[in-house]
C-alpha cells in the first residue's frame, strides 16, 4: 500500500483482495441481521401511515406467526453464549427455571444474538474478529465480544503451569508463577485496546455498512492486574536500562520491544477482565497491557 500523488491510499493486490472479502462478510453478516428481525411484530408502530384497523391486524398475525418461526429457529440452535429454553405464553403463569440450574454459570438471553465476525482470512488460526460496537450497551465491551487478534490460534495454557520470567538487565533474574503475581497489589483500570489495524477497509474509501466493519477492531475493558514498575523493583531493575523484550506464549511466540520508561509508568500484567479471570482470546492467564499503545505491542 502507498499514497497517490492526489493524497488518496493506493492499495497493493493483497490488501484490496483483503477489503473485498471484508465486504463479503459483512454483507453476509447484514442479511443474516435482516432475515432475524423480519416480520418482527416489534415494527408494529414504524408505519404511521398505515390505517390503524390495519396495523392493528398486522401486529396480531405478525406476534403469532413471529412467535412461532422464531420459537422454530432457536429450538434448533441457541445463539452463541446462550441455552435454548422454551417460551411460556404468559411468564406469570409458569413457574421460571431453578436457581443456579444453570451450573453455577450464567448465561445471555437466548434472545440476545450479538456475536463478533471473523474477517475470513484464508487460515483461521492467523485471523481476527471484530466487535458489534453498534450494539453494545454503554462503554463497556462484553467480554465475549472483545474483538481478537491472533497469529497462531487461540492458546490453551494451563495457569497452574503458567510462569513469567523477568531476566537481563536487573540485579535478581526471577521467575513468578500466577499465584506469585496475585500476591502483589493489584490494581484495577479501565482501558480500550485497539488493533493497528482498524479501519483499514476504509482507508481508500468507504466500504463498509457497519460500525461493527468499520471500526471493530476496538475494545473496552476493566483490567486488574499488577503494575509492572511493581515486578521491576521486585528484581532490582538496574539503571542504563531502556528497552523491555515482551515475549507471547501463543504458537506464534511473538516479540515487542518496548520502552522502559513506558513499562515503569503505567505498563500492567492482566489476569482479570470485568471482574473474572482473563479470557483466552483475550491472553489467559496473563497478558502484558500497555494503556495508549497500539494492540499488537500488547502481548500474551
Amino acid at each position: 500500500m502507498k499514497i497517490g500523488d492526489d493524497g488518496f491510499v493506493i492499495y497493493d493486490e493483497k490488501s484490496r483482495r483483503m477489503a473485498d472479502e471484508m465486504v463479503v462478510a459483512e454483507r453476509r453478516h447484514i442479511v443474516q441481521r435482516r432475515q432475524e428481525t423480519h416480520d418482527c411484530a416489534c415494527k408494529d408502530g414504524m408505519f404511521p401511515r398505515m390505517p390503524a384497523s390495519r396495523r392493528k391486524f398486522l401486529f396480531v398475525a405478525g406476534s403469532a406467526a413471529g412467535l412461532a418461526g422464531s420459537t422454530a429457529a432457536l429450538a434448533q440452535k441457541a445463539p452463541p453464549g446462550a441455552i435454548y429454553f422454551n417460551v411460556p405464553a404468559d411468564p406469570t403463569k409458569e413457574q421460571g427455571r431453578p436457581v443456579a440450574g444453570d451450573g453455577g454459570y450464567g448465561s445471555r438471553s437466548q434472545f440476545e444474538t450479538e456475536v463478533r465476525v471473523r474477517f475470513p482470512t484464508p487460515n483461521e488460526y492467523t485471523s481476527w474478529s471484530f466487535t458489534p460496537l453498534d450494539r453494545m450497551l454503554g462503554n463497556l465491551t462484553a467480554s465475549g465480544l472483545h474483538f481478537e487478534r491472533h497469529h497462531g490460534g487461540i492458546p490453551t495454557i494451563d495457569p497452574a503451569n503458567h510462569v513469567l520470567f523477568v531476566h537481563g538487565m536487573v540485579d535478581t533474574p526471577k521467575k513468578f508463577s500466577m499465584a506469585d503475581l496475585k500476591r502483589f497489589p493489584a490494581v484495577t483500570r479501565r482501558h480500550f485496546i485497539e488493533c493497528s489495524g482498524n479501519g483499514l477497509t476504509e482507508w481508500n474509501k468507504p466500504t463498509q455498512k457497519t460500525v461493527q466493519g468499520t471500526h471493530g477492531l476496538l475494545s473496552t475493558s476493566e483490567w486488574t492486574g499488577v503494575q509492572f514498575a511493581t515486578i521491576a523493583r521486585e528484581v532490582g531493575l538496574k539503571d542504563g536500562s531502556t528497552w523491555v523484550l515482551a515475549e507471547g506464549s501463543d504458537a506464534a511466540v511473538m516479540t515487542r520491544s518496548i520502552p522502559v520508561e513506558k513499562m515503569l509508568k503505567d505498563a500492567l500484567l492482566v489476569y482479570g477482565q470485568n471482574g473474572e479471570a482473563i479470557r483466552p482470546e483475550q491472553g489467559y492467564p496473563l497478558r502484558l497491557l500497555l494503556p495508549g499503545y497500539e494492540g499488537n505491542t500488547h502481548r500474551f
